[in-house]
C-alpha cells in the first residue's frame, strides 16, 4: 500500500513537472485562478459584454473568452447593486453609492462608450471619491453633454484639486466650442460654484482666441464669484499659465474699462487677478490708483513688486512708519537696493526686518541683503549701538546686524577668531546662509566646548564648523545636545552625520533618534550613512513615526526602496503581485517613491496604470524627475497591460498602442512612453495624447527620456497632427503652443517662423517652470528663427525693458550678443537677480552613457552634431557672462555704510550752531580700484587748472534731521579726499539721444551757470537746438577732447559748493540713489520703456560712443575746452559723470560742426561694451596709440584679435579657447612691458593685475573701514587695444558679484577673471569659488596664485579646487588624526582627487602621519574612503586587520562610492562584503544590498556573479547595479553574464557599458543589452487579435481552458506511461 502511494506521489509530480515545463505561466494562473461563485454562467457574458470594446458586435458565449483572475476578484467585492448592473449589462441604473466602490483599475478598463449611459450623478460621485486625473480624463473625454447640469450640480461645493479643474476645463472647451451658442447664462451659473473657481481653470489658448464681447462675458462670471471670501492661498496656488491668460484677457478686452481709467476700488477688487500683470503692465498704474489696495499682499514676484513700489514712494521720504506697514513690510525683502535707499537711515528701524528673515529668505537676494546690511552698520553707528564701520570694533554689537552678516567677507570677521561673540549674540546673528568659513570664524572653530553647552545649543548654521574630528572625540555626549545636534545639523556634512549615527549605533531604532534624525532639514545626509541592511532592520520603527509621510521626502532613494520592498513584501498575496489594494491598505506611509523595476515586475498587470499614476502624483508634488531606469520595464509592463486589455475588449485593432486610452496616458505619463517608435505613434488612434503626455515633461526629463531618438521627430510629428486635411499650416498659434509643450524646443527653424509672435508672448509670460526657457536641441537655424520671433514679439533690443529681459530669461541665448549690447543697461540691471534665480543652465541630472551627472547645458550640448555643439556651448557661456555682468551692475547700485554716514553728516553741514572737529571719523569712502580708457589724441584740448583746498572738516553738534537726504552716492563726500597731483587725460566720448534725470539736470544747470564766469566753458544758454515742450530733452555729441591735470592752481569753491547743495536738496526722480560705476550713459532713463529709434539708429554707427563712466565718490570741478569759440550745441546731459579717484569730471557736451578726422575713435563704453563678445558684429580701427600715465607711470597694453570675452570650447572638456593678453611693442611687435621707466617681462595675469594696481593713484587715501575691507574691484574695466584692430574690453567683477549670481557663475569665469582679482580678494572668494564647476584650466589658475599654505590647513573650505590639487602640495597636509580637521581634509582628498599618483602620495602620507595606526574607526573609515585603496597598496597590513567587525557594513555606503576602478582593491572589498558580519551569502543579496555597495559589486568573482539571479517576482538584485560598478567589471567577467541577466540590468547601467566589454559578448548577449541600452519596446501588431494573444503567450494572471485541457491531456498520458 505504501508502495502504491509512493508510486502514485510520483506521478503526480511527473505530471507537475510536464505542466511546468510546457506552460509555467499558464499552469501558475490555473492553480491560482479564482473562478465566480456563482454558477449561473451569467457572470462571464455580462463582464464580456461590459469590457466589449464593440458597441454594437453580440456578447456570444464566454468559453473561450480570457478573463484575469483579478478583475473576478474586483467582480466578487463589487456591492450587489454593481453586480446586478454588470449582470444586467446596464450601467445606466449605477447608482453613485454604487459607483464609489469601483476600483479604479477597473473603471479604467472599462471602454469610453459604455459610460455615455452612465447617469452624470454617478460619475460625479466617482470622480469626488477618487479624486483621481485619470478619472477625470475618462469621464471629461467621454462626457455626454446631455447630463452637464446633472455632473456638475453634483460638483458644486466639492474641494477638488487644480490638476481636475484644470482637466475638466481642458476637455470642456473641446465640448463646448462654440462661446456664443454653448456657453450660456444656464450653464455658467451652474459651473460658477465649481471648484475654485472651475472658470479660473479654463486653458489660455481658450482664452487667448476671446473676441472682447466673448471676453466680458466670462470675466463677467469670474468676477461675480465670491472673492470676498477667498482665501489668499487659493489665487496663488493658480499656475502661472493661468495667471497670465486671465490678466492678458482683462487687459487685452479693457474689463472693465482701460486699465489707467481704474479707481483704487477696482484694483482691490482685482488685485488676485494683477498677480499676472507683468511689471511693465502694472507701471500703467498710478499712486492714486494704488492707495489702500492692499496689492502688496498677493503673490508678486521681485520684479513686480518694484514696480509697485516706482509708483507708490517714487518721491517720498519713507522711515520706520513706512517699513512697520503690514503691506510694505510683506515685501521689504523683494525691494532693489535703490528701492530701499528710499528709507531714510537716521530714522529707520532696519533692525525690523531682522526676525522676518528666516520666514522670507528665499525671497532675499544676496544684494538686497548686502544693501539692508549696510543700512543697519551706517543706522548702528549713527545711534552709538557700533563704534564705527570697522568689523573689528563690533565685538558682541555684531547682533544689531542680525542674519544679514552672512553677505560679509569671511576675512573682515577675523578680529571674532580669538574673541567669538557670546552665545546670545551668535544665536541673533546665525542663519542657514552662513558658511562655513564664517562659521568657523565666529565660533574661534571650537563648536563642541562641552563646558560651554549653552553655545552649543543656541547653534544652528554656526554648526557648519563642528569638524568630524571634534564628534570623534568626544566619547560621549549629553542626551540634550546630541539631540540638538541631530535636529539642526546643517544640510551636506555626511561626515559629521555618520560620526553622530556612530555615537547612536545602538539607538538608531528608538522612536526618538528617528523622529530627532527626521526633523532635520536634510535628513537624507543621515540615512545615506546607513547600509540596505540597517534600514531593513528599522522599517517598522521608521513608519511608525508620527509624520513619517512628510519627512518621507528628504530620504534617499535607496532607502525607500528598502522600505517600499518590506512593505510590499509584508501586504502582497500568495503569488507576490502587488494590486492597488494593497497601495491603498499601506496607508500614507507607503514609500512610493522608492518604486523599482522589482516592483513593477511584481505588480498585477490590471493595477499597473493605476499604481504608476499614484507614483506620478507623489513625484510631481515633490517636483522629482520620473528615474531613467525605470522607464524600459515600466514600458514592459506597459506592454503586458495592452496585451491583456486588447484579450479583455475582445475587439481588433491594428497594433496594441490603439488600446492606449487617454486616461491611461494621462495616468502614466509620457516619460514612459518617450522612445516610442514613431511609426506607430503617427498609426495609434490617440498618437496626439501620446505625443502631448510627452511634450507636457520637463525639459531635463524630455531630453534623458528621449535620449536614444532624439525629440525632433515627435516635435514635428504632433504639429503635422494639428494640421487639417488638404490644408497647410501658415501659422502656429497659442493652441499649437502649449500642445506642442516642451516639444517646442525641437522645432526645425521653418516651423519656427511659422509662429505668431502674440500666440508666442502669451507663451513665454506663462511658463512657470525655467527649465522650460532653456534654449535646448535648437541648431544655429533654428536659434536665428527664434530671435526674429522675438524681434516680432518685443521689438528691437534697445527698446527691452527689464520686464521683457526677464521674460525670456534664458531664452535670450538666441539674441546675437550684438544685439544684447544695445539693451539699456537699466534693463539688465533691474532684470539681474532675476535672471540669475531663474536660470538652469547650470542645473546639474543625469545622462546615459556618464557615470557622474552633468549640466543641464552639456545635456543639450549632446543631443546637437558636433558642429553646432561646439557653438551652442559658446552662446551658453557667453549668456552667463552677461548675466554675471548684470549682477555686478546691480551690486554697484549698493552704497556702503561710510557713503551712508558721509551723506548724513554733510545733510548737516551749515545748520551747526556749535562746530566740533571730527578728524579720525571711520567715515572716509572706500574707492574700488580703476580701470580707465585714457586716450593721448593729437590735440590734447586746454585743461583747466585745479587744486583741492585742504581744510578740516567740521560739523554741527545738534541733532541731525530725520528727513530723507536725496543725492546720488556720486555727490558725497566730497570733502573726505586728499590731494593728489598726477596729470590725467580723460576723453568725453560721444552719448546717444536720452532722457534726463532731473537730478543731473540740477547739476548741469549749475555748472552752465558757472560756465559763464570761466572762459572756456560753454553754457546751455547758447544751445541752437529746440527741445519742445513735451518731448524728452536730449543730446548727441560729437567726440571732444578734454584733459585734466593737477596743479597748484585753485579749484572753483563755488562750483562745489553749489554741487553739494544740489546733491543735498534735489529729489532724484530716478530710484537709484548711486553712481553707477562701469555705467554708461543709457539710452533710455529708468522710468523709459521705448527709447527713440533714433537712438539705435545712432548707436549702430561706429563713431557713436558713450560717456566714460567711472566709479567713485567725487569732489567737483569745472572743465573747459581749448577753443571756446567753437561753435557748440549743448541740450539735457546724460546722467553719467567721469569720476577719478576723488574727482568728479562734470562734462560739458559738445555737438561740434566739424568733425576732425583725425580723432581717434573709440569702442562705446557702455554696459554692452563692458562684457566683450568675441563675435562683435562691427570692427573699429584704432589710429592712434592708446597709453596710460599714472604718476609717472606707464603701462602700455596692446593686445591680438585672438582675445575673446566668450572663449570657445571643445566639446569633449567644453573648454576650447584661445585668450592671450600681450604687450607689444608698437614698433616690432616685441613682448614687453614699461612699468616705472623697467622693461619687464610679465605674466598677462600680472599685467593685468599691475593695471588695476596702478590705476589706483599712488597719493590715494586707503579707506578707514568699511564693512567690506576686501579690495572693492567692482566696476573697474580692462581695455586694452592694439593699433589698427578691434578695442577690446574686459569687465572685472568682484567676489561679491559671483557669489551674488550663484552657481551659474561657473559657466562665465575664466582665467582672466582669476587673474584680474588681487590676491586678498581671491583668497577671500576661495571657498565660494570651490563650489562651482569650473573648467580644469580656471581651478589651476586660482590654486596657482592662492595662498596655498594657509588653505591647506582646511581642504573643506576648497571644495572642487582640490581637484587640481600637485602631488608636492600633499606633504604640507596635516593628515594626523589627532589634528582637529584631519577627518575633514581626508574626505575631501578621497572625495575630489582624481589623479591616482596624487592618491597614492595621500596614501603613504597618512601612513606616515599615523605611524601607529593598527585599526580603523568608523569615523577614519568614512573619511578615508577611497583612500583605503592606497593605504593598503602601501601597508603590510590586511583590509579585515584594519577594519573592527561590521565596519564595513556600517561604510559600505561611503566605498562603495569610489569614482575610479582600483582592481586589486575591489576585490578584497567585494570578499570582505560577504562575510557573514556584512551582508552575508551572495543568494541573500537584495538589489537595495547592491545599490548599497555602489561600486564594490565590481570585484565579484565570474561564478559569483552567476549567484545574484532573480529569485521570484520582484526579487532580481542586479536591478539595483549601479554604473559605476558595470563600469569597473573587467570584460572576461563581464561575458559570463547571461541573457537574462543583460535584460535585467537599469538603463543607467547598461548605457555605460564599454565598447571592449562589449566586444567580449556574443551576438544573443549583444541583442539582450541593446535592448536595455536603446529601450526598445515590444509593440506586437494585432492583425488577428485572437490568434496573436495564443502565439505570443498568456497574460499573467490569466487562462485559457483549451490550452489547460490540452495540459491535462498530455499529462494523463504521462501518468499512464508511467502506469505501464
Amino acid at each position: 500500500m505504501t508502495r502504491f502511494k509512493i508510486w502514485n506521489s510520483c506521478k503526480l509530480l511527473a505530471v507537475l513537472s510536464v505542466l511546468l515545463v510546457l506552460h509555467p505561466e499558464t499552469v501558475q494562473t490555473s492553480i491560482n485562478a479564482t473562478r465566480p461563485t456563482e454558477h449561473d454562467g451569467g457572470v462571464i457574458v455580462a463582464l464580456k459584454c461590459i469590457f466589449s470594446g464593440a458597441p454594437t458586435s453580440p456578447c456570444g458565449e464566454a468559453r473561450d473568452y480570457i478573463l484575469p483572475n483579478r478583475v473576478m476578484q474586483m467582480f466578487e467585492n463589487m456591492t450587489e447593486g454593481m453586480k446586478d448592473s454588470i449582470r444586467n449589462c446596464r450601467l445606466e441604473t449605477v447608482t453613485p453609492e454604487d459607483i464609489v466602490k469601483l476600483p479604479v483599475s477597473l473603471f479604467l478598463l472599462i471602454p469610453s462608450h459604455r459610460l455615455s449611459s452612465v447617469p452624470g450623478s454617478s460619475l460625479a460621485a466617482l470622480l469626488t471619491k477618487s479624486e483621481d486625473v485619470a478619472v477625470a480624463v475618462k469621464i471629461m473625454e467621454n462626457f455626454n453633454v446631455a447630463t452637464f447640469e446633472e455632473f456638475f450640480m453634483m460638483l458644486q461645493g466639492v474641494g477638488l484639486t487644480s490638476q481636475i479643474q484644470n482637466t475638466i476645463a481642458k476637455i470642456l472647451v473641446k465640448l463646448l466650442p462654440d462661446v456664443s451658442s454653448n456657453w450660456t447664462y444656464p450653464r455658467f451659473k451652474i459651473i460658477d460654484r465649481v471648484g475654485n473657481p472651475l472658470l479660473a481653470h479654463l486653458p489660455s489658448y481658450f482664452l487667448a482666441n476671446l473676441t472682447k464681447l466673448e471676453a466680458s462675458k466670462f470675466l463677467f462670471h469670474l468676477r461675480n464669484w465670491l472673492w470676498s471670501n477667498l482665501p489668499i492661498y487659493i489665487w496663488r496656488g493658480k499656475t502661472e499659465a493661468s495667471k497670465r491668460a486671465w490678466t492678458d484677457l482683462m487687459l487685452r478686452s479693457s474689463y472693465p474699462y482701460n486699465l489707467s481709467e481704474w479707481n483704487h476700488n477696482e484694483v482691490r477688487r482685482f488685485r488676485f487677478l494683477l498677480e499676472g500683470a507683468t511689471p511693465d503692465e502694472l507701471k500703467q498704474l498710478t499712486m492714486q490708483q494704488l492707495q489702500n489696495t492692499l496689492l502688496f499682499k498677493t503673490k508678486l514676484s521681485r520684479l513686480q513688486v518694484q514696480a509697485l513700489f516706482s509708483i507708490l514712494y517714487s518721491n517720498r521720504t519713507l522711515s520706520s512708519a513706512n517699513l512697520l506697514d503690514t503691506q510694505l513690510l510683506s515685501v521689504a525683502f523683494q525691494l532693489s537696493p535703490a528701492n530701499l535707499l528710499r528709507f531714510n537711515v537716521s530714522s529707520t528701524d532696519f533692525r525690523i526686518l531682522t526676525p522676518l528673515f528666516e520666514q522670507r529668505k528665499s525671497s532675499c537676494s544676496f544684494i538686497t541683503a548686502k544693501q539692508i546690511l549696510e543700512l543697519l552698520i551706517a543706522q548702528s553707528v549713527l545711534s552709538g549701538r557700533l563704534e564705527s564701520v570697522k568689523p573689528e570694533t563690533w565685538g558682541n554689537g555684531i547682533e544689531h546686524l542680525g542674519k544679514f552678516i552672512y553677505v560679509l567677507p569671511a576675512n573682515t570677521l577675523e578680529s571674532y577668531v580669538l574673541s567669538p561673540p557670546t552665545a546670545l549674540v551668535q544665536s541673533s546673528i546665525d542663519s542657514d546662509r552662513i558658511t562655513a568659513k564664517q562659521a568657523h570664524i565666529l565660533t574661534g572653530g571650537n563648536v563642541l566646548n562641552l563646558e560651554k553647552p549653552d553655545l552649543i545649543m543656541g547653534q544652528k548654521g554656526l554648526l557648519r564648523a563642528l569638524s568630524t574630528s571634534q564628534l570623534a572625540s568626544a566619547r560621549t555626549l549629553p542626551q540634550n545636545i546630541l539631540y540638538h545636534l541631530l535636529v539642526n545639523l546643517p544640510p551636506h556634512m555626511p561626515l559629521q552625520a555618520a560620526a553622530l549615527l556612530q555615537k547612536l549605533e545602538k539607538l538608531i531604532g528608538d522612536s526618538w533618534t528617528l523622529e530627532k534624525i527626521l526633523s532635520n532639514k536634510d535628513p537624507n545626509q543621515f540615512f545615506e550613512m546607513l547600509s540596505s541592511r540597517t534600514v531593513a532592520a528599522i522599517v517598522t520603527s521608521i513608519g511608525n513615526i508620527q509624520g513619517f509621510d512628510e519627512a518621507i521626502k528628504g530620504l534617499p532613494q535607496n532607502t525607500l526602496s528598502v522600505i517600499l520592498t518590506a512593505t510590499r513584501k509584508k501586504l502582497t498575496n500568495e503569488r507576490g503581485m502587488w494590486t492597488s489594494d494593497i497601495l491603498l491598505s499601506g496607508g500614507p506611509n507607503v514609500a512610493l517613491l522608492g518604486l523599482t523595476c522589482n516592483d513593477i515586475y511584481a505588480m498585477e498587470v490590471v493595477d499597473f496604470v493605476y499604481i504608476m499614476e499614484q507614483y506620478n502624483k507623489v513625484r510631481k508634488a515633490l517636483n522629482k524627475p520620473f528615474p531613467k531606469d525605470l522607464q524600459y520595464c515600466s514600458q514592459m509592463a506597459l506592454m503586458n497591460y495592452l496585451e491583456m486589455k486588447a484579450g479583455l475588449w475582445d475587439f481588433k485593432h491594428s497594433q496594441l498602442l490603439d488600446y492606449l486610452e487617454p486616461a491611461e496616458i494621462e495616468a502614466i505619463g509620457g516619460y514612459i512612453l518617450a522612445t516610442l517608435p514613431t511609426q506607430d505613434v503617427e498609426k495609434a488612434i490617440n498618437g496626439q495624447h501620446i505625443l502631448e503626455a510627452i511634450g507636457q515633461l520637463s525639459l531635463p526629463e524630455l531630453l534623458v527620456a528621449t535620449k536614444e531618438i532624439k525629440p525632433y521627430n515627435y516635435a514635428q510629428l504632433l504639429l503635422k497632427k494639428h494640421i487639417k486635411p488638404c490644408q497647410n499650416m501658415t501659422e502656429i498659434k497659442v493652441f499649437e503652443l502649449s500642445s506642442l509643450g516642451n516639444l517646442i524646443h525641437f522645432l526645425p527653424a521653418i516651423d519656427i517662423v511659422k509662429i505668431n509672435p502674440i500666440s508666442f508672448k502669451l507663451f513665454i509670460e506663462s511658463i512657470g517652470d525655467s527649465t522650460s526657457k532653456v534654449v535646448c536641441g535648437a541648431d544655429s537655424s533654428a536659434r536665428s528663427a527664434w530671435y526674429q520671433i522675438i524681434l516680432k514679439t518685443f521689438g528691437q533690443p534697445y527698446n527691452w525693458t527689464s520686464s521683457i529681459i526677464a521674460s525670456l530669461g534664458d531664452f535670450l541665448l538666441v539674441v546675437p550678443s550684438d544685439e544684447l549690447k544695445s539693451v539699456n543697461v537699466d534693463s539688465w540691471r533691474d532684470a539681474a537677480d532675476t535672471l540669475t534665480e531663474q536660470t538652469s543652465y547650470h542645473m546639474k541630472m543625469e545622462w546615459p552613457g556618464i557615470v557622474d551627472q552633468i549640466q543641464f547645458y552639456q545635456a543639450c550640448a549632446e543631443v546637437l552634431e558636433d558642429f553646432e555643439s561646439s557653438n551652442y556651448v559658446d552662446a551658453v557661456r557667453g549668456l552667463a557672462r552677461w548675466y554675471l555682468a548684470a549682477v555686478q551692475n546691480q551690486l554697484n547700485t549698493v552704497v556702503s555704510a561710510s557713503q551712508l554716514l558721509a551723506l548724513a553728516y554733510q545733510s548737516k553741514k551749515g545748520k551747526a550752531e556749535r562746530k566740533m572737529v571730527i578728524p579720525n571719523f571711520p567715515m572716509e569712502v572706500q574707492h574700488p580700484d580703476k580701470i580707465v580708457k585714457v586716450l593721448e589724441p593729437n590735440e590734447v584740448e586746454q585743461p583747466v587748472s585745479m587744486k583741492k583746498p585742504g581744510a578740516d572738516l567740521e560739523f554741527g553738534t545738534d541733532q541731525y534731521d530725520t528727513s530723507t537726504v536725496q543725492a546720488t552716492t556720486s555727490d558725497i563726500l566730497a570733502d573726505f579726499h586728499t590731494t593728489f597731483k598726477p596729470q590725467i587725460h580723460a576723453t568725453i566720448l560721444e552719448s546717444s539721444s536720452t532722457t534726463l534725470s532731473k537730478e543731473t539736470e540740477a547739476v548741469y544747470n549749475a555748472i552752465s551757470e558757472e560756465s559763464r564766469k570761466f572762459p572756456g566753458t560753454t553754457s546751455a544758454k547758447n544751445s541752437s537746438e529746440t527741445v519742445l515742450p513735451n518731448e524728452p530733452k536730449s543730446t548727441t555729441l560729437q567726440t571732444s577732447t578734454v584733459a585734466w591735470h593737477q596743479n597748484d592752481e585753485t579749484l572753483n569753491v563755488h562750483v562745489i559748493k553749489i554741487l553739494e547743495e544740489v546733491s543735498t536738496t534735489t529729489t532724484a526722480d530716478t530710484e537709484v540713489g548711486t553712481h553707477r560705476p562701469m555705467q554708461a550713459s543709457t539710452p533710455a532713463t529708468e522710468n523709459s520703456s521705448s527709447p527713440s529709434r533714433k537712438f539705435h539708429e545712432v548707436n549702430k554707427v561706429t563713431h557713436s560712443s558713450y560717456l566714460i563712466t567711472l566709479k567713485g565718490l567725487a569732489e567737483t570741478s569745472t572743465l573747459s575746452l581749448k577753443d571756446s569759440s567753437e561753435k557748440a550745441t549743448v541740450t539735457r546731459p546724460t546722467t553719467a559723470v567721469a569720476v577719478l579717484n576723488g574727482i568728479t569730471a562734470v562734462p560739458v557736451y559738445v555737438n561740434s560742426t566739424e568733425k576732425n578726422a583725425e580723432l581717434s575713435t573709440v569702442l562705446p563704453i557702455k554696459f554692452s561694451s563692458d562684457i566683450e563678445n568675441r563675435n562683435l558684429g562691427q570692427e573699429i580701427n584704432l589710429e592712434k596709440s592708446i597709453s596710460r600715465q599714472v604718476k609717472d607711470a606707464d603701462v602700455s597694453m596692446k593686445m591680438g584679435d585672438e582675445i575673446s570675452i566668450f572663449p570657445k570650447r571643445s566639446r569633449s572638456g567644453y573648454t576650447k579657447v584661445k585668450r592671450h593678453v600681450t604687450v607689444v611693442d608698437q614698433k616690432d611687435q616685441k613682448v614687453s612691458q614699461t612699468i616705472n621707466g623697467n622693461d619687464k617681462v610679465e605674466k598677462s595675469g600680472e599685467i593685468l593685475r599691475d593695471v588695476v594696481r596702478t590705476n589706483a593713484l599712488a597719493s590715494q587715501t586707503k579707506s578707514a573701514g568699511g564693512p567690506t575691507h576686501s579690495p572693492v574691484t567692482e566696476g573697474t574695466s580692462v581695455q586694452i587695444t592694439e593699433r589698427g584692430h578691434m578695442t577690446r574690453y574686459w569687465q572685472k567683477v568682484s567676489c561679491d558679484a559671483i557669489r551674488a549670481a550663484g552657481l551659474s557663475a561657473g559657466l562665465a569665469l575664466d582665467e582672466t577673471d582669476i587673474e584680474l582679482m588681487g590676491h586678498e580678494e581671491l583668497e577671500m572668494c576661495v571657498d565660494f569659488l570651490g563650489s562651482l564647476e569650473l573648467d580644469n584650466k580656471v581651478q589651476r589658475k586660482i590654486w596657482s596664485l592662492v595662498n596655498k599654505d594657509k588653505l591647506l590647513e582646511n581642504l573643506s573650505d576648497l571644495g572642487k579646487l582640490v581637484k587640481v590639487l600637485d602631488v608636492d602640495d600633499v606633504s604640507k597636509i596635516n593628515l594626523n588624526l589627532s589634528s582637529p580637521n584631519a577627518l575633514d581634509n581626508l574626505a575631501t582628498l578621497s572625495e575630489m582627487v582624481m589623479d591616482t599618483h596624487v592618491l597614492q602620495e595621500v596614501g603613504i602620507h597618512f601612513l606616515k602621519s599615523n605611524p601607529n595606526t593598527k585599526k580603523l574607526t568608523m569615523e577614519t573609515t568614512v573619511a578615508i574612503g577611497r583612500i583605503l585603496c592606497d593605504v593598503l597598496a602601501v601597508s603590510s597590513q590586511k583590509l579585515y586587520d584594519l577594519l573592527e567587525q561590521s565596519v564595513f557594513l556600517r561604510t559600505s555606503p561611503i566605498l562603495g562610492r569610489m569614482k575610479d576602478c582600483p582592481t586589486h582593491c575591489l576585490h578584497k572589498f567585494a570578499y570582505l562584503a560577504t562575510k557573514t558580519s556584512e551582508y552575508g551569502p551572495l543568494d541573500t543579496w537584495t538589489a537595495e544590498d547592491v545599490t548599497t555597495l555602489g561600486v564594490i559589486p565590481a570585484g565579484l568573482r565570474a561564478e559569483q556573479w552567476r549567484q545574484l539571479s532573480a529569485t521570484g517576482y520582484g526579487n532580481n538584485p542586479l536591478v539595483g547595479l549601479k554604473p559605476s560598478a558595470i563600469r569597473c567589471i573587467p570584460p572576461e567577467i563581464f561575458k559570463e553574464f547571461d541573457d537574462d541577466q543583460l535584460k535585467s540590468l537599469p538603463t543607467l547601467s547598461a548605457a555605460v557599458v564599454s565598447k571592449e566589454q562589449l566586444s567580449y559578448l556574443s551576438e544573443s548577449q549583444k541583442l539582450s543589452l541593446a535592448r536595455v541600452q536603446k529601450e526598445v519596446p515590444i509593440l506586437k501588431h494585432l492583425k488577428d487579435p485572437d490568434c496573436s494573444t495564443k502565439e505570443n503567450g498568456r497574460v499573467r494572471g490569466s487562462a485559457s481552458f483549451k490550452n489547460f485541457s490540452f495540459l491535462v491531456v498530455i499529462s494523463l498520458a504521462v501518468i499512464s506511461r508511467f502506469s505501464a
